[in-house]
């Protein structure tokens, strides 16, 4: 019964960390996709 716990716990853990990963690369993908300037998403000085 122990040693189940750690089997379930290990892939809970596992699942968790590859969706972090996951994650960090879709937003560093999404942020190249839509990176447009610093000037598009501020006001351009006078």
């Amino acid at each position: 019964m122990i040693s189940a716990m750690y089997i379930v716990g290990g892939c809970v853990f596992a699942i968790y960390i590859f969706l972090q990963i996951w994650d960090i690369y879709n937003q560093k993908r999404g942020d190249n996709d839509s990176d447009s300037g610093y000037y598009s998403r501020h006001n351009q000085p006078k």
